[in-house]
C-alpha cells in the first residue's frame, strides 16, 4: 500500500503533538508522584548492579538515593505513612524480602541500573523512563490513528488518549507500566498493520522481560496470527513462539528468584508480606475469590464499562457496511483487547488502569477503524489499512 506524501498540515500536526507530549512528559518527570514503588525499583537496581552488596548496605544505599532527590514531605510519606512502609524503612531484612517482587521486571530494572551507571540518580531514572515512554507511546498512538483519520483528527484523538487520567498519571510514576504499554502496542502495530510475525514476537519478548505478566497479552496477540487467515504463519511457528515467550518469562523469574504466583497474589490482593518467615505464604481459593469479587466493585470498573460501550457502539455503526475490508480486522483487534483484559484479570484480579493502557489504545484504534469503515476509505490511501 502506498501512502501519500505528508502535507504541511500533517507535518504541523505531528510537530504540535510531539511538542505537547514532550511538555507534558517533562512536567511529570520534573514533578513526579513519588509513589512507593520507587523504593523497590531503586533497591532492585542496586542489587542488580552490586550483587555482592549485603542487606544492610543495600538498605542504607536505597534510602540514601531517595533522600538525595525526594522532597522532604514525599520522603516522609515514603518511609512513615503506613506500618508496611515503616517496617521496610527500619529493617534491612524486611526490605530484602521485597526485592523479588520488583526485580522480576528484569528488563526495566536493568534499564534503571544502566542509567544509574551513566550517572543518573536511580530514583530519577525510574521517572525518566516513564516520561520517555509516555512520549514514545503518544507518538505511536498518533501514527496508528493517522492510518484511519486525517492528521488533525488523529492529533485530537491522540491528545485525548495521552491526557486520559489512566495514561497521564503514569508519566509521573516510578513503574514499568508505560514502557510495557509502549512495547505491547508496538508489537500489536507490527503484527496487525505490517503482518510482521517475527518482529512482533521479538518485541513481545522485550515486553515480557519488562513485565512478565505481559505473557497474557502476548499470548492473546499470537491468536491474531492463528486466526487472521491472511499471510498467517503455521501453527508450528505460533507454538514455537508461544514456547519462547513462556521460556523467557520462566528464565526471568528463575534468574531473579521471583516468588511464585501464590505468594505474589497473597501479597498483592490479601495483605502485605514482608517478614522473612512469612514469605512462603500463598493465597488460598477463598481469598482469591474474595479478591476477584472485590476487584469488580471498584471505581476502576467504570472505565472498562465506558470502553465496552464504545466498542459496542462502533460495532453497531460498522454494520452499515458489513463487507468493508477493515471491519473483520478491527473486530479482531477488539477481541485481542478484551480477551487480554479478561485473561489478565483472571490471573491478577485487580482492575488497576495501569495494567490496561495497552488495551485501551487497542480499543480506541479499533473503534476508530470501525467508525471510519462506516463512512469510507482511509485518508491518504487507495484502500483501507486493515484487511
Amino acid at each position: 500500500m502506498q501512502r501519500a506524501v505528508p502535507s504541511s498540515g500533517t507535518r504541523r500536526a505531528r510537530a504540535l503533538l510531539f511538542l505537547a507530549i514532550v511538555i507534558l512528559a517533562g512536567k511529570s518527570s520534573g514533578a513526579p508522584a513519588w509513589n512507593f514503588d520507587v523504593v523497590g525499583y531503586v533497591a532492585s537496581a542496586l542489587a542488580l548492579s552490586h550483587p555482592d552488596r549485603g542487606a544492610t548496605q543495600l538498605h542504607t544505599d536505597t534510602y540514601r538515593v531517595l533522600a538525595a532527590v525526594a522532597p522532604a514531605d514525599a520522603y516522609s510519606a515514603i518511609v512513615t505513612s503506613s506500618d508496611y512502609r515503616r517496617a521496610l524503612h527500619t529493617n534491612a531484612e524486611f526490605l530484602s524480602t521485597q526485592i523479588p517482587f520488583y526485580q522480576c521486571k528484569l528488563g526495566y530494572v536493568a534499564l534503571v541500573a544502566l542509567l544509574g551507571q551513566l550517572g543518573m540518580n536511580l530514583a530519577r531514572a525510574t521517572y525518566f523512563i516513564s516520561a520517555v515512554s509516555y512520549v514514545a507511546l503518544g507518538a505511536l498512538a498518533f501514527i496508528w490513528f493517522s492510518r484511519y483519520v486525517p492528521s488533525v483528527m488523529a492529533f485530537c484523538l491522540c491528545l485525548l488518549f495521552v491526557l486520559a487520567p489512566p495514561v497521564r498519571r503514569l508519566a509521573g510514576y516510578s513503574t514499568p507500566d508505560l514502557l510495557s504499554a509502549f512495547l505491547m502496542a508496538l508489537a500489536s502495530l507490527v503484527a496487525i498493520e505490517l503482518r510482521g510475525f517475527r518482529s512482533s514476537v521479538a518485541i513481545s519478548l522485550l515486553a515480557c522481560a519488562v513485565r512478565p505478566d505481559n505473557l497474557v497479552f502476548a499470548s492473546v496477540l499470537l491468536g491474531w496470527f492463528a486466526f487472521h487467515g491472511v499471510a498467517s504463519p503455521g501453527r508450528t511457528q505460533i507454538a514455537v513462539a508461544l514456547g519462547v515467550l513462556v521460556a523467557t518469562c520462566w528464565f526471568v523469574n528463575a534468574a531473579t528468584h521471583a516468588y511464585d504466583w501464590g505468594v505474589l497474589a497473597k501479597h498483592t490482593f490479601v495483605e502485605r508480606l514482608y517478614e522473612p518467615a512469612r514469605m512462603n505464604e500463598r493465597i488460598v481459593p477463598r481469598q482469591y475469590f474474595e479478591a476477584f469479587v472485590r476487584g469488580l466493585r471498584t471505581r476502576q470498573l467504570t472505565s472498562l464499562l465506558v470502553l465496552g460501550a464504545l466498542s459496542l457502539g462502533a460495532l453497531y455503526l460498522a454494520k452499515r457496511v458489513p463487507a468493508a475490508p477493515s471491519n473483520s480486522a478491527a473486530r479482531r483487534i477488539l477481541v485481542v483487547a478484551w480477551v487480554g483484559i479478561v485473561a489478565h484479570y483472571v490471573g491478577f484480579p485487580l482492575l488497576d488502569s495501569r495494567f490496561f493502557v495497552y488495551s485501551y489504545l487497542l480499543i480506541a484504534v479499533a473503534a476508530t477503524a470501525l467508525i471510519v469503515a462506516a463512512k469510507g476509505k482511509v485518508p491518504g490511501t487507495s484502500e483501507p489499512a486493515l484487511r
